[in-house]
């Protein structure tokens, strides 16, 4: 059986992603974005396109590894020596008048 090409990326992800992090996946989906997974936990991941894969997974895993991973919403790994963390609520925690 031969993948359609727009799951080509999404296999190819999928596939690059060691065991223990590819447990964690509940859902994957590719776009004109690259690759987005949402793990279990609902943590939304931006992975990009299919390159890099084992430096991806590598900032995937230290990031997931962290004391405080239930207050990250989505993590964006499409640089990944340089990934970006959104934290639960981080756009409306701030107190009208600023604070």
């Amino acid at each position: 059986a031969r993948a359609s090409a727009s799951a080509r990326p999404t296999l190819l992800v999928l596939r690059g992603l060691p065991e223990d992090l590819r447990r964690q996946v509940a859902t994957l989906n590719s776009g004109s974005g690259g690759v987005d997974a949402v793990l279990h936990d609902g943590i939304r991941v931006r992975l990009g396109d299919a390159t890099r894969l084992s430096v991806k997974a590598q900032a995937l895993a230290a990031l997931l590894d962290l004391p405080d991973r239930s207050s990250v919403a989505a993590i964006d790994l499409r640089a990944p020596s340089t990934p970006a963390v959104t934290r639960q609520g981080s756009l409306t925690d701030a107190e009208p008048g600023g604070a």
